[in-house]
């Protein structure tokens, strides 16, 4: 089974988090997690988890999307392009990391219906959203 994985969270959070104290804070995070649900969503992602001021959500799981990773392309996209928005009404500097990696899905407990989690199976690649955008249009 194939699956593709998006993390999405503030980057420099802890720094934000000195500058704009904890309620300003909450409203932050809370705006930029609503969003992020609504755009995810919307491109077909499952939500697996909230941490903290990030997001992880799983594409082709548990419905199945031929096209699960222009889904996410498209998610990562629209991420940022909102997260624009949302800079610009809230007033705080912050900007969405970049970066893929292949995962293997694999049980995690002693039963085989316990909760799955991705384990990386690949270094790290980072590099600017567009790009990675371009490049995964033209692979897939």
């Amino acid at each position: 089974m194939e699956i593709t994985v998006l993390f999405a969270d503030l980057s420099s959070f802890t720094e934000m988090t000195h500058d704009l104290g904890a309620q300003r804070t909450h409203e932050v995070v809370d705006a930029f997690l609503r969003m992020a649900t609504d755009v995810l969503v919307r491109q077909g992602a499952f939500i697996d988890k909230y941490i903290g001021d990030a997001v992880m959500a799983l594409f082709n799981v548990p419905i199945r999307h031929e096209d699960h990773v222009r889904g996410a392309i498209l998610a990562a996209t629209d991420l940022n392009a909102e997260l624009q928005n949302l800079r610009a009404r809230l007033s705080f500097l912050s900007k969405l990391p970049s970066a893929s990696l292949p995962v293997t899905l694999a049980s995690a407990g002693s039963a085989p219906k316990t909760t799955k989690t991705t384990r990386p199976s690949a270094t790290w690649s980072i590099s600017p959203p567009a790009f990675k955008a371009k490049q995964a249009q033209e692979k897939y």
